[in-house]
């Protein structure tokens, strides 16, 4: 027998089928509640549904382990295969564009008498030159 072979026998002797075993525990503790709700809070079936919670989060965060282990074997096994993409996704992140209310600011915040348009002219109205500085920042 080879190793690999081995551990896939002990693991399923071991922990089994996590998802049958969370789907059992789900109908369980549901069954519990049901019984709960009708016959009150009898000591007995609320240690039951106590020990059925204990349980679950028991086979939950063994999955989550397990999910989290498949996608390091994933990632070792393919690699970054997307790497340009997300070298190009974080340039246009740092590329911001700034917003309406930011241009609107600095605009109003100039002197209109000193304010130049575009094309170098000077103009009294900062709303002509907030207007011009909104055409050069399309959304």
């Amino acid at each position: 027998m080879n190793l690999k072979h081995t551990l896939k026998t002990w693991n399923w002797d071991v922990f089994g089928d996590l998802n049958s075993k969370i789907k059992n525990k789900l109908e369980e503790l549901q069954n519990i509640q049901i019984r709960l709700s009708n016959s009150g809070f009898p000591k007995d079936l609320f240690l039951s549904e106590s020990n059925i919670h204990h349980d679950l989060d028991v086979l939950l965060r063994r999955h989550e382990c397990f999910l989290l282990d498949r996608s390091r074997v994933k990632w070792l096994q393919e690699g970054d295969l997307n790497d340009s993409f997300f070298h190009v996704y974080i340039k246009y992140k740092q590329c911001r564009v700034p917003t309406f209310d930011e241009i609107n600011d600095i605009v109003f915040s100039l002197d209109a008498n000193f304010t130049p348009d575009p094309d170098g002219f000077r103009v009294n109205s900062s709303s002509i030159v907030g207007m011009s500085l909104v055409k050069m920042f399309p959304w």
